[in-house]
């Protein structure tokens, strides 16, 4: 009896992960439209004309033709080509959205979104160790940011997939320390009461 009840506790605790990352992702999509208005109203609008039948391969170009003209696109439609690639499920080519975007638009508001969408595709993909790389960026230059309760909980999830236990309770013991009321915190919580 005892084991079928730690078993249904555990699914419990699963189940509530799963809801709180969902809303926790949904939070980090509206926080992202709120800031990209802004962005917009410091670029250029004469340079928009001609790019929707090729936003996609302007993308990839190399950053010394945007040196040479000047940004291709708004830091919004950068930015919303790239998120939208990676709610498709098209990691890869949102990944180099968000690395063109941060390339092109570097003291952009949204930096550090791009940086967490860019984790956060690496850890849909299994790179957990490209991810971390992302994650930590957010920790350590945007620690107050609304991203980094949540990067500070993946990068310790991202741990915890490569067999890195420590380090991992370690970093989920992070968030509980420094965001003890958000739902990372009780997500973190959730995910350290699993570990054996």
């Amino acid at each position: 009896k005892g084991i079928a009840e730690l078993l249904g506790e555990i699914d419990q605790l699963k189940e509530q992960f799963r809801r709180l990352e969902g809303r926790i992702e949904e939070e980090g999509r509206k926080t992202s439209e709120a800031v990209r208005a802004t962005d917009d109203q410091t670029h250029n609008l004469e340079q928009l004309s001609n790019k929707i039948s090729s936003i996609e391969k302007r993308l990839s170009t190399e950053k010394k033709t945007s040196d040479e003209t000047g940004p291709i696109l708004s830091p919004s439609e950068a930015y919303t080509l790239a998120y939208n690639d990676y709610l498709r499920g098209n990691y890869d080519l949102s990944i180099l959205g968000f690395q063109n975007y941060l390339s092109l638009y570097p003291h952009s508001t949204n930096v550090p979104q791009a940086l967490y969408w860019i984790g956060q595709a690496y850890y849909n993909k299994a790179a957990y160790t490209e991810a971390i790389s992302f994650f930590e960026q957010i920790e350590t230059r945007f620690p107050q940011h609304d991203t980094a309760p949540n990067a500070m909980l993946k990068t310790g999830l991202s741990l915890f997939e490569l067999g890195k236990m420590d380090l991992a309770k370690a970093a989920l013991g992070k968030v509980t320390d420094k965001f003890p009321q958000s739902n990372e915190a009780q997500l973190a919580k959730g995910k350290l009461a699993t570990m054996p």
